[in-house]
């Protein structure tokens, strides 16, 4: 990826939620983690990123992960937005940010774009059937580039506004 990355949904949420469930997940997994990923895990919401790293002589990738406690997200359907900049992951709940983590390298921080290291041509998870996220999820949608908070909130409001009017019509 050598471009922004913004992964935006919405999920049905249980307060204080301590099982291990996969909301969203980039299909490969090398027995470390996923490539990107935000799933439920101890009691938090986690986004987990496979991003690319300098070495001496060759190139690595690390497993950079940022939580948020479910104890803090109320019952209720959020909109989880999951984002990647090139320097930062980045976790918002209902068009807020909740979470930022730098993805530097030993201590330092990222002065220049870090591509996600996606190492096979897959396709993305929503709900995996092992560790399917136990409730509805609703309007998966994948930007390649990084939505503003105005954009967010717009998006926010707008499906607010269209599920409180009570329209639960399928789009045609």
């Amino acid at each position: 990826l050598r471009s922004g990355l913004t992964i935006n949904t919405w999920a049905e949420f249980t307060n204080g939620d301590t099982n291990s469930e996969m909301l969203f997940r980039r299909n490969y997994y090398d027995g470390s983690g996923y490539e990107f990923a935000v799933y439920l895990s101890g009691g938090n919401l986690n986004l987990t990123a496979n991003v690319t790293q300098p070495g001496s002589f060759s190139r690595g990738t690390s497993y950079v992960t940022t939580s948020y406690p479910t104890s803090k997200i109320s019952n209720g359907r959020h909109m989880v937005t999951a984002q990647y900049d090139g320097q930062k992951i980045i976790l918002w709940l209902d068009a807020m940010k909740v979470r930022e983590l730098d993805v530097g390298y030993r201590n330092w921080q990222s002065a220049t774009f870090r591509p996600l290291a996606f190492n096979t041509i897959s396709a993305w998870n929503i709900g995996h059937s092992a560790d399917s996220w136990g409730q509805e999820i609703d309007e998966f949608r994948i930007y390649n580039e990084i939505l503003s908070e105005a954009q967010l909130d717009k998006l926010h409001q707008a499906y607010v506004d269209d599920f409180r009017n009570g329209d639960t019509t399928p789009p045609t």
